[in-house]
């Protein structure tokens, strides 16, 4: 269960221990990236769940796994598109040695922390993976007529997802990363202004008199609410429709 008191936003990637008993899994912070998520550990019988840690240090990355080789046990996991290993205890769950880096350049993508390895069941160490790094999309936002003629809107490429242009001229994007943030396209002056930046936000829609944007985010307590601002940001987001539970989609307005 997201213990949203300590800003833990999702459960990610599982890998269940040999022993059946634990698993291993990443802790997504709601308003954080992948490099900030931390290792958990969850024990499968008493449902007890805890931070990975060494010497008080906790682990931090993406996508654990557990890899046995004849001299030792290791738990893996990515951070900042390279690969790191600790010595694991596997009688008492827990990290027996400092982290080291093993593997530098592997591809992970920066939206969802998925990074692109496995270990094998041979029990020798070995593993296979695709060399990259982290991979952050970044895409250009264009004018296309009716002709389907394209034309860039601005110069510079980013992560832009969702795009929305109100009657009026005035635009909105997601920036893409872990968390998804909220900008203000600016064609004007050819630039991307962040408007909203706290917790996780999705489906932004520029109500009709273009004053005001409506969006979804859950940045209040973890859960996906509805929420109204202003495009100038004065005032701050007022929450208008409490959704409970799931992740609904914002209609055009």
């Amino acid at each position: 269960k997201i213990d949203v008191t300590k800003n833990e936003g999702a459960h990610l990637y599982p890998f269940i221990l040999p022993n059946n008993k634990a698993a291993l899994f990443t802790v997504w912070s709601k308003d954080g990236t992948f490099d900030d998520a931390k290792i958990g550990l969850v024990n499968l019988k008493t449902k007890e769940k805890k931070y990975l840690n060494y010497n008080g240090v906790d682990l931090h990355g993406t996508s654990p796994k557990f890899i046995k080789t004849p001299w030792a046990n290791y738990i893996l996991w990515s951070r900042s598109g390279n690969l790191y290993a600790s010595l694991f205890d596997l009688s008492d769950l827990t990290v027996a040695g400092p982290e080291i880096e093993i593997l530098a350049g592997i591809s992970v993508n920066s939206q969802t922390g998925d990074a692109v390895y496995s270990v094998t069941n041979a029990n020798n160490g070995s593993l296979v993976y695709i060399p990259g790094k982290l991979d952050t999309a970044k895409n250009y936002l264009v004018w296309i007529d009716k002709n389907g003629n394209e034309k860039k809107a601005i110069s510079k490429s980013g992560p832009y997802i969702m795009p929305t242009v109100s009657k009026n001229g005035k635009a909105l994007i997601i920036l893409a990363s872990s968390v998804y943030k909220i900008g203000t396209i600016n064609f004007k002056d050819d630039r991307v202004d962040l408007i909203f930046k706290e917790g996780d936000n999705s489906n932004p829609s520029i109500t009709p008199d273009g004053k005001s944007f409506v969006f979804l985010s859950n940045f209040k307590n973890g859960k996906y609410n509805v929420y109204i601002n202003r495009m100038d940001g004065i005032g701050g987001a007022k929450k208008i429709i409490t959704i409970g539970e799931g992740f609904p989609r914002i209609s055009n307005l």
